[in-house]
Protein backbone atom coordinates (compact mmCIF):
# COMPACT_ATOMS: atom_id res chain seq x y z
CA UNK A 1 0.00 0.00 0.00
CA UNK A 2 0.94 3.99 -0.93
CA UNK A 3 1.94 6.02 1.57
CA UNK A 4 -0.14 9.15 0.81
CA UNK A 5 2.48 12.18 0.46
CA UNK A 6 1.57 15.63 1.64
CA UNK A 7 1.58 18.08 -1.59
CA UNK A 8 4.07 20.83 -1.09
CA UNK A 9 4.33 24.03 -3.86
CA UNK A 10 7.60 23.97 -5.95
CA UNK A 11 9.34 26.62 -7.09
CA UNK A 12 7.29 27.31 -10.50
CA UNK A 13 4.07 27.56 -8.10
CA UNK A 14 5.38 30.64 -5.32
CA UNK A 15 3.49 33.48 -7.22
CA UNK A 16 0.70 32.00 -7.96
CA UNK A 17 -1.19 33.67 -4.71
CA UNK A 18 -0.03 37.17 -6.16
CA UNK A 19 -1.42 36.09 -9.14
CA UNK A 20 -5.05 35.58 -8.15
CA UNK A 21 -4.88 38.54 -5.56
CA UNK A 22 -4.02 40.55 -8.55
CA UNK A 23 -7.02 38.74 -10.33
CA UNK A 24 -9.76 39.29 -7.38
CA UNK A 25 -8.34 42.39 -6.03
CA UNK A 26 -10.17 45.50 -8.46
CA UNK A 27 -13.50 43.28 -7.69
CA UNK A 28 -13.19 43.64 -3.89
CA UNK A 29 -12.03 46.94 -4.23
CA UNK A 30 -15.21 47.87 -6.35
CA UNK A 31 -17.76 45.68 -4.25
CA UNK A 32 -16.30 47.77 -1.10
CA UNK A 33 -16.92 51.22 -2.80
CA UNK A 34 -20.09 49.80 -3.78
CA UNK A 35 -21.48 49.38 -0.20
CA UNK A 36 -20.13 52.81 1.04
CA UNK A 37 -21.82 54.92 -1.61
CA UNK A 38 -24.58 52.85 -0.76
CA UNK A 39 -24.49 53.82 2.52
CA UNK A 40 -24.24 57.08 1.58
CA UNK A 41 -27.10 57.24 -0.99
CA UNK A 42 -29.22 55.89 1.96
CA UNK A 43 -28.14 58.67 4.60
CA UNK A 44 -28.03 61.39 2.34
CA UNK A 45 -31.68 60.44 1.55
CA UNK A 46 -32.77 60.37 4.78
CA UNK A 47 -31.38 63.57 5.20
CA UNK A 48 -33.29 64.98 2.42
CA UNK A 49 -36.28 63.09 3.76
CA UNK A 50 -35.43 65.34 7.23
CA UNK A 51 -35.05 68.68 5.87
CA UNK A 52 -38.59 67.92 3.85
CA UNK A 53 -40.17 67.06 7.15
CA UNK A 54 -38.84 69.86 8.54
CA UNK A 55 -39.66 72.34 6.01
CA UNK A 56 -43.32 71.04 5.62
CA UNK A 57 -43.82 71.49 9.78
CA UNK A 58 -42.37 75.05 9.77
CA UNK A 59 -44.57 75.62 6.50
CA UNK A 60 -47.77 74.61 7.75
CA UNK A 61 -47.85 77.47 11.04
CA UNK A 62 -49.86 80.28 10.45
CA UNK A 63 -47.79 83.37 9.01
CA UNK A 64 -45.26 81.16 7.74
CA UNK A 65 -42.98 82.63 4.71
CA UNK A 66 -41.36 81.14 1.54
CA UNK A 67 -38.20 82.64 3.24
CA UNK A 68 -38.88 80.60 6.17
CA UNK A 69 -39.48 77.28 4.91
CA UNK A 70 -35.90 77.98 2.62
CA UNK A 71 -34.12 79.01 5.63
CA UNK A 72 -35.28 75.96 7.98
CA UNK A 73 -34.71 73.35 5.13
CA UNK A 74 -31.05 75.14 4.55
CA UNK A 75 -29.96 74.89 8.24
CA UNK A 76 -30.98 71.11 8.04
CA UNK A 77 -28.80 70.47 4.93
CA UNK A 78 -25.63 72.44 6.15
CA UNK A 79 -26.08 70.27 9.21
CA UNK A 80 -25.06 67.13 7.18
CA UNK A 81 -22.87 69.49 4.42
CA UNK A 82 -25.34 69.18 1.54
CA UNK A 83 -26.44 72.71 0.81
CA UNK A 84 -23.79 73.12 -2.16
CA UNK A 85 -25.63 69.40 -3.74
CA UNK A 86 -29.37 71.04 -3.39
CA UNK A 87 -30.59 69.83 -6.67
CA UNK A 88 -34.09 71.49 -6.39
CA UNK A 89 -36.55 72.83 -4.01
CA UNK A 90 -40.24 73.45 -4.37
CA UNK A 91 -43.49 73.67 -2.57
CA UNK A 92 -46.79 72.15 -3.72
CA UNK A 93 -50.35 73.31 -2.43
CA UNK A 94 -53.28 71.67 -3.02
CA UNK A 95 -56.26 74.08 -2.73
CA UNK A 96 -59.73 73.84 -3.47
CA UNK A 97 -58.76 71.00 -5.87
CA UNK A 98 -56.18 72.86 -7.80
CA UNK A 99 -52.51 72.26 -7.15
CA UNK A 100 -49.94 74.36 -7.53
CA UNK A 101 -46.34 73.85 -6.98
CA UNK A 102 -43.88 76.56 -6.56
CA UNK A 103 -39.96 77.12 -7.00
CA UNK A 104 -39.12 77.26 -2.49
CA UNK A 105 -37.59 80.56 -2.08
CA UNK A 106 -37.93 83.89 -0.41
CA UNK A 107 -40.14 85.40 -2.59
CA UNK A 108 -42.96 82.73 -1.93
CA UNK A 109 -45.82 83.38 0.37
CA UNK A 110 -48.32 81.25 1.98
CA UNK A 111 -50.48 83.78 3.54
CA UNK A 112 -52.95 82.99 0.94
CA UNK A 113 -53.40 79.31 1.98
CA UNK A 114 -56.58 77.89 3.70
CA UNK A 115 -56.24 76.22 6.79
CA UNK A 116 -56.53 72.37 5.97
CA UNK A 117 -55.16 72.73 2.97
CA UNK A 118 -52.44 69.89 2.43
CA UNK A 119 -48.95 71.53 1.57
CA UNK A 120 -45.93 69.59 -0.02
CA UNK A 121 -42.51 70.33 0.31
CA UNK A 122 -40.15 68.43 -1.47
CA UNK A 123 -36.38 68.63 -1.52
CA UNK A 124 -33.84 67.32 -4.10
CA UNK A 125 -30.52 66.78 -3.64
CA UNK A 126 -28.02 65.79 -6.50
CA UNK A 127 -25.95 62.60 -5.42
CA UNK A 128 -23.57 62.88 -8.47
CA UNK A 129 -21.97 66.10 -6.86
CA UNK A 130 -21.40 64.79 -3.85
CA UNK A 131 -20.28 61.12 -4.76
CA UNK A 132 -17.09 60.24 -3.27
CA UNK A 133 -15.99 58.41 -6.91
CA UNK A 134 -16.89 60.87 -9.43
CA UNK A 135 -18.66 59.54 -12.26
CA UNK A 136 -19.80 56.67 -10.43
CA UNK A 137 -23.93 56.98 -9.41
CA UNK A 138 -23.61 60.62 -10.88
CA UNK A 139 -27.40 59.89 -12.52
CA UNK A 140 -29.11 59.52 -9.02
CA UNK A 141 -31.27 62.30 -7.77
CA UNK A 142 -32.43 61.56 -3.88
CA UNK A 143 -36.04 63.19 -3.47
CA UNK A 144 -37.15 64.01 -0.17
CA UNK A 145 -41.29 64.57 0.11
CA UNK A 146 -43.60 65.02 3.05
CA UNK A 147 -47.20 66.59 3.00
CA UNK A 148 -48.51 67.93 5.92
CA UNK A 149 -52.27 69.67 6.28
CA UNK A 150 -52.13 73.81 7.13
CA UNK A 151 -53.44 74.46 10.47
CA UNK A 152 -56.40 75.95 10.96
CA UNK A 153 -56.40 79.97 12.11
CA UNK A 154 -59.00 80.41 14.96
Amino acid sequence: MAAFRKWTPTGGERGAVAVEFVIIFPLLFLFICGIIEFGRIMAIKNLATSAAREGARTAILAGATGTDVYDKITSVLDGGGLTPFIYGLSITVNESGVTNTYPLGPGLSLANVDGGSPVTVSVQIDFGACALIPGFLDWIILDGTVTMRREKMV
